[in-house]
C-alpha cells in the first residue's frame, strides 16, 4: 500500500499496485474501485475530487467515489507520477520523474513548468495554507513556488538532505520534511531555514498531522513515530508493526491514523491519535488492516 487518502465523507482510499481500494467502515472491509491493474503511487483528494498519480500510466481523476476513473487531463509530459497536490483553485499539481506539471481543471491540458529544474525527480508535494507550493526531490531537496508554480527556488539552507520523500504541515503552518537519510527537518519560516529534529534519524517515507497537531513519521525500522510538541520529542507507536516498512500515511475525519506497509497492508489506530494503538484488516489483495499498539 503505497498511498492513502481519506475523504471529508470518512471514506479510505489505499493505493496498490493492483489499483485504487475503498472502505466505508473504518478499514473492516474493501472493495477494489474501477482503477485497476496500476501501479499508483500516490492519491490526493478535495470534495468529491479523487486523484490517483501512477507509474507508467499517468494521472487520474474520479468525482463519484471511484465508481469510474478517466484521465485527470491531456498531454502529461511524463506518465510517470508519483506525488499529487491538489490546487486550491481547481485542478491539480503533479510529481513526475522529470518534474512537475500543473492541470488548471480535469479534463484539461497538463501544462510543464518550464522553471522547474529539468530533470528532477519529484517524490514528494505539498500546497500549504498561504498558496505556496512545495516540491521534495531526489536530487535538489525542496523547491518552492509562490505563484501557483509559474517560478520555483530551491529552499534549502539547514536541509541535511537533497532528497526529500515526504512533506507535511500543521496548522500553525509549520513545515515538515522527511527524507531518505536524515529524518525530519522542520521549518517555521516556509522553507526558509529548516531545522533537524531529534529522534527521528533515517529514511522517513511518510508524514502526517492531525487536527491537533499531532505530528506522525514513517521512519523505516522505528514504525511510526508520533510527537505531541511539533517535533520536538518523538515516541514510537504501533510496535506491532516491527518488521513492517510503512509507506504510507494519513488521518481520518475520527482522528484514527492510518499506515500503509510494503507488504502487510493497512494497519490503524484503535483510539483517537491523542492516545492511538494500531491495528489490521482485509486480505492480500484487499489491503489488511490491523490494530497498531502503542
Amino acid at each position: 500500500v503505497a498511498a492513502l487518502t481519506v475523504q471529508a465523507s470518512g471514506a479510505w482510499y489505499a493505493g496498490t499496485d493492483g489499483g485504487v481500494f475503498r472502505s466505508t467502515d473504518f478499514g473492516a472491509q474493501w472493495t477494489l474501485t474501477a482503477l485497476t491493474n496500476r501501479h499508483v503511487a500516490a492519491l490526493a483528494g478535495a470534495g468529491v475530487d479523487l486523484v490517483a498519480a501512477t507509474a507508467g500510466h499517468g494521472v487520474y481523476h474520479s468525482s463519484d467515489a471511484g465508481t469510474t476513473w478517466n484521465p485527470a487531463g491531456t498531454g502529461l509530459p511524463d506518465p510517470n507520477a508519483w506525488a499529487l497536490a491538489m490546487r486550491p483553485s481547481g485542478g491539480v499539481f503533479a510529481g513526475t520523474s522529470t518534474g512537475v506539471t500543473r492541470l488548471a481543471s480535469f479534463g484539461g491540458t497538463w501544462e510543464a513548468l518550464a522553471s522547474f529544474p529539468a530533470n528532477t525527480g519529484v517524490v514528494s508535494m505539498l500546497v500549504d495554507h498561504t498558496g505556496f507550493v512545495y516540491a521534495g526531490t531526489l536530487s535538489s531537496g525542496v523547491q518552492r513556488s509562490p505563484d501557483d508554480g509559474a517560478t520555483w527556488t530551491a529552499v534549502n539552507t539547514g536541509l541535511g538532505s537533497q532528497r526529500v520523500l515526504s512533506l507535511a504541515e500543521d496548522q500553525a503552518g509549520r513545515l515538515f520534511a522527511g527524507t531518505m537519510a536524515n529524518g525530519v527537518y522542520r521549518s517555521l519560516d516556509q522553507g526558509d531555514t529548516w531545522q533537524q529534529l531529534p529522534g527521528t534519524g533515517g529514511y522517513v517515507a511518510a508524514l502526517a498531522v492531525d487536527a491537533g497537531d499531532r505530528v506522525f513519521a514513517a521512519v523505516r525500522g522505528q514504525a511510526v513515530l508520533r510527537s505531541l510538541d511539533h517535533g520536538d520529542s518523538w515516541a514510537m507507536l504501533g510496535a506491532n508493526l516491527a518488521g513492517n516498512e510503512v509507506i504510507a500515511l494519513a488521518v481520518d475525519p475520527s482522528h484514527r491514523i492510518v499506515a500503509g506497509t510494503d507488504h502487510h497492508g493497512v494497519y490503524r489506530s484503535g483510539l483517537p491519535t491523542s492516545d492511538a494503538e494500531l491495528a489490521r484488516s482485509g486480505t492480500e489483495h484487499h489491503p489488511p488492516t490491523s490494530e497498531m499498539v502503542e
